[in-house]
């Protein structure tokens, strides 16, 4: 405990913790930080704050622990946790961690994208030989963007790089194609 600290300042700094004002929480966190003040009660609090509240209330209440971290250490004691279950219902789910995909799984994705692109464009062939050119031509390219959109937003990247590698070989297809139909066009490469 500081030397400068009261008891009642300290009750009052661990009040303002187990208060279900987040930006109580937050100021009383930051308070701590900056005067180094602590008991083993408020290490506590501090602690279940960093377990279970909003991002910025959780960022004070770390910078908090590690301010006090060079203060005589405190006996902590396994109290109750000092977060009401209002305040611990509106705080933010804990991250899953992320499952890491196998080389099988990324595969079929990138295929995925590739075939599904493909699919995509034979019926695009077909709504713009079915339909005014231009109307078609609008909505294949909103239903390219809108899955490829998609595939990003729901964290299928392989999906997505599929899609784009389709797009990658269709261009190079058509650049090809391009440059021997001019070389035919023209009646060879001198007359280039």
């Amino acid at each position: 405990m500081d030397i400068h600290s009261t008891p009642q300042e300290l009750d009052s700094l661990l009040a303002d913790l187990r208060s279900e004002d987040a930006g109580r929480r937050q100021a009383a966190a930051e308070t701590i930080a900056e005067q180094k003040l602590g008991s083993a009660d408020i290490v506590q609090a501090l602690k279940a704050i960093t377990r279970a509240d909003h991002f910025l209330v959780r960022m004070a209440a770390e910078r908090a622990l590690a301010a006090i971290a060079d203060q005589e250490p405190f006996e902590v004691v396994n109290l109750p946790t000092p977060l009401t279950a209002s305040a611990a219902s509106t705080s933010s789910p804990p991250a899953k961690p992320a499952q890491k995909q196998s080389g099988a799984e990324k595969t079929a994705e990138f295929a995925m994208g590739f075939i599904g692109q493909l699919v995509i464009w034979g019926l695009g062939m077909a709504v713009l030989s079915a339909i005014n050119g231009n109307i078609g031509m609008v909505l294949f390219g909103l239903l390219n963007l809108a899955l490829l959109v998609w595939a990003l937003l729901a964290r299928r990247p392989w999906i997505a790089l599929g899609m784009v590698a389709c797009y990658a070989v269709a261009f190079l297809a058509v650049v090809i194609i391009g440059t021997l139909l001019l070389v035919a066009c023209s009646g060879g490469l001198r007359n280039l």
